[in-house]
């Protein structure tokens, strides 16, 4: 499920916009400086973690978020998760529980993945119209 099914949040169509408008906005606007956060959806999903569980997973979550996804890395996760290594080696069969992870490549978040296009969607119309409004 995804949030509060929130099509409300996503415009009805993008006739504005002009191929490759939508990777201008990614580039240009700070896409990265707000990310929805759905309270419930997320203690759900995450209500066995410990404090640092949570911690852990919110900071991969993050970084996902303005970087994209992780590379299947332990010492990289680790310093993502901000957690020494023996540390990480013990919590990345948790972690790995909410990513898809190819093996030796990449985590990849599809949640995520979801509302980052949503978001960069959103960020693209409203730069759309906005330009409209200022003729």
């Amino acid at each position: 499920m995804i949030g509060p099914e929130a099509d409300c949040f996503r415009p009805p169509t993008l006739p504005l916009l002009r191929r490759g408008d939508l990777w201008r906005a990614l580039i240009v606007k700070k896409h990265d400086t707000w990310m929805p956060f759905y309270i419930g959806d997320y203690l759900a999903d995450t209500g066995r973690l410990t404090t640092e569980g949570h911690g852990a997973y919110l900071l991969l979550i993050l970084d996902y978020w303005r970087n994209g996804p992780a590379p299947d890395d332990d010492e990289a996760l680790a310093a993502i998760a901000r957690l020494s290594f023996k540390r990480w080696l013990k919590l990345r069969p948790l972690m790995s529980s909410f990513f898809q992870v190819e093996k030796g490549v990449k985590w990849q978040h599809k949640r995520i993945d979801i509302e980052k296009e949503k978001a960069l969607e959103i960020t693209a119309y409203r730069s759309s119209a906005g330009k409209i409004g200022a003729e």
